[in-house]
């Protein structure tokens, strides 16, 4: 028999600049407002407001994982189907190679450096180590 949370389910992140992912899903991982929210299918519905963090996305069928830094926003789910409306997204699925590179590289030297390189890459430290993160993560 087949239990309940087994299966996939919908899951849609939207973005101002509009639609970034749109799949079935084995899990979710997102960053709620106070720590970090799991999710499988037949999930009770919730609404909750979204942090900063990097949003999980699992056992796609026609894909590999998927990773996205959110900052800020919501996410719904009910009936089986997710919907991540976030303000912010960084993902490296649509970069080059080198760009997804030079963004870690200089989260790096962010969490390396002192207050004057902070102040030149325009990034504080949370979002330096999440963007490393997310590096790792996309296999950098």
């Amino acid at each position: 028999m087949v239990g309940l949370s087994t299966g996939k389910f919908r899951c849609v992140l939207l973005t101002p600049e509009g639609k970034l992912l749109d799949c079935r899903a084995g899990s979710v991982v997102l960053p709620g407002h106070d720590g970090m929210i799991g999710l499988l299918r037949n999930h009770a519905p919730m609404l909750c407001k979204l942090g900063w963090g990097i949003v999980e996305v699992k056992e796609i069928a026609d894909r590999m994982d998927a990773y996205f830094l959110v900052n800020g926003g919501f996410a719904r789910i009910s009936e089986n189907y997710l919907t991540i409306l976030a303000n912010d997204v960084l993902t490296f699925d649509s970069m080059e190679q080198d760009e997804a590179e030079t963004i870690v590289s200089r989260a790096k030297s962010v969490l390396v450096g002192g207050a004057y390189v902070r102040q030149i890459e325009k990034m504080d430290p949370e979002k330096a180590r999440l963007v490393v993160k997310l590096g790792r993560l996309a296999g950098m």
